[in-house]
């Protein structure tokens, strides 16, 4: 299993090029890594009782860079959770923005990624905090930016 947590934090780091197989790869994430580990939670009766999240600060550009790979996007980020607090979809949108794109505002009732969102892009950091936090039983006002997205949270 290290190796392949190794490959995959080789695959992430694309700073001078983008595989040609990466869309499928990044999908091979949730299939080989996700998919297995909450079947083995079902199966051992712990799905209730585990929180995945990961959360990765920054995203990638979507237009590549001179060398092929693609810069650190700071209005971009991306995360997963997995477990009892969490409902299932996708919370926000990109559009585009400065030299690439960017979050867009979300509504942190429908978790709906639109302009008129009551979270600001540069908000949605602070958001996802809280939201966690709401999540696992904690103090969302202990953040001092964004709101929950109560959306998010089953």
């Amino acid at each position: 299993m290290p190796a392949r947590a190794e490959f995959y934090a080789a695959l992430f780091a694309l700073h001078e090029r983008i595989l040609a197989g990466e869309p499928t790869l990044l999908g091979d994430v949730a299939r080989l890594v996700f998919e297995p580990l909450m079947a083995q939670l079902q199966s051992a009766g712990l799905q209730d009782k585990v929180t995945f999240l990961s959360l990765n600060v920054f995203g990638r550009r979507l237009r590549t860079n001179p060398a092929g790979g693609r810069d650190h996007n700071a209005l971009h980020q991306v995360s997963i959770t997995m477990g009892k607090p969490w409902k299932g979809g996708v919370i926000g949108a990109v559009a585009p923005a400065t030299q690439d794109y960017g979050c867009t505002a979300i509504q942190s009732t429908t978790g709906a990624g639109t302009a008129g969102g009551d979270i600001s892009p540069i908000d949605t950091l602070g958001a996802f905090a809280q939201t966690v936090l709401a999540g696992v039983g904690g103090d969302p006002s202990t953040i001092a930016s964004g709101k929950v997205v109560s959306a998010a949270l089953a």
